[in-house]
């Protein structure tokens, strides 16, 4: 046993002679922790509150000590950093979903990866994870290394690795998806889209009316996702829809026709007529008011976007709109837009791509006249 303070004020009922080695009382902070070195380092771990009994102090001494060398112990540290949370919401669930596969695979000797040294993680030990992820899954299996590159370099930066393991890994070569709907079915999808908006919300055939708007925008602006939904009355200029966007792509002014009009006065007419049957406050500031809002009145979420949109490619397929093979992304709308930009318009320009990425997103086939 441990000499104890005299001096000491410990919870009532509390034998301080009794008390198990190198358990002590944090009076101030009203905790029961447990003391201990670790690489030669002292070390301290909360194991109780203060209303904990003395069979509650012996029994959680009993239990196994934390295992802070494996890699699920780092996966916790992560996840537990300001830095985790501050990833978007998709960047945590792939991250999540790295840690669930690797926690499923087994090691020669039967224990789980998850659970090994991570210090003992080498490059033949990545590549082989990644190799077998990528015989079903090569899209999940560049996921999984860029993950683990990212976890191991923040445990790097943090003193809890000392090298990263995932570093000059071989990932399987991936071809690029890059759909794009005919003018016929674009034109389709968008008529079945508009119909439907006339419905009445979750009756049968009904379509969420952000759709038509949606994709009308995204190609006439040649606009991400992202970028159509953070339009607001403030980008509405005298001459244009101002285009801001995103991943180093240049801003420019999409100048006024009669479809852009049309589009962005039906998202004014139906968002203001929303806000005052649900009696939602009126922004006055135009930056405040985005142009698309959900049926609640409020900016529409990645999350919100994409069960509307998956919901509505089902029931294109189910409904004979569309072949299954014919599904596409939302981003197909960009690509759609820089394909039928006029002829003798600068492509690069009109979208605020540079002119490599232009050529990727024109699918256009080139014209050309016989020779003499």
């Amino acid at each position: 046993m441990s000499k104890r303070l005299k001096s000491k004020k410990y919870p009532p009922g509390i034998d301080a002679n009794k008390l198990p080695a190198n358990v002590n009382f944090h009076a101030s902070r009203k905790i029961w922790y447990l003391s201990f070195f670790e690489d030669g380092i002292r070390k301290t771990k909360k194991i109780a509150t203060a209303d904990a009994t003395m069979s509650d102090l012996w029994e959680a001494v009993k239990q196994p000590a934390e295992n802070t060398s494996s890699f699920q112990w780092l996966v916790d540290q992560f996840e537990q950093s300001p830095q985790f949370r501050k990833l978007a919401k998709n960047t945590c669930l792939s991250h999540q979903n790295t840690w669930a596969i690797i926690s499923k695979q087994a090691t020669a000797s039967g224990a789980m990866l998850s659970e090994t040294n991570r210090h003992k993680w080498t490059q033949p030990l990545v590549q082989k994870l990644i190799d077998k992820i990528a015989e079903d899954r090569p899209t999940t299996a560049v996921r999984v290394k860029q993950n683990l590159s990212r976890l191991f370099n923040w445990g790097i930066n943090r003193g809890y690795m000392k090298i990263n393991p995932a570093t000059n890994i071989e990932i399987p070569e991936l071809k690029p998806k890059r759909v794009m709907p005919s003018k016929a079915v674009l034109a389709r999808v968008i008529s079945y889209a508009k119909e439907g908006a006339k419905l009445k919300a979750h009756s049968a055939g009904s379509v969420s009316p952000i759709i038509w708007k949606t994709l009308e925008i995204a190609r006439l602006c040649r606009l991400r996702g992202i970028e159509v939904r953070q339009l607001t009355d403030a980008d509405i200029l005298e001459n244009g829809l101002l285009c801001r966007r995103s991943k180093g792509s240049a801003t420019n002014v999409t100048l006024w026709d009669d479809k852009l009009k049309a589009v962005i006065d039906a998202c004014i007419k139906d968002r203001d007529a929303l806000w005052a049957k649900r009696r939602y406050p009126y922004p006055m500031n135009p930056k405040d008011r985005r142009l698309l809002v959900n049926t609640h009145g409020d900016p529409i979420t990645l999350s919100g976007w994409q069960a509307a949109w998956q919901k509505f490619m089902q029931d294109c397929v189910q409904n004979k709109v569309l072949l299954e093979e014919e599904k596409f992304g939302l981003h197909a709308m960009k690509r759609r837009g820089v394909t039928d930009t006029k002829a003798g318009e600068d492509r690069a320009e009109a979208a605020g791509l540079s002119p490599k990425v232009a050529k990727i997103y024109n699918q256009s086939i080139p014209r050309v006249n016989t020779p003499d």
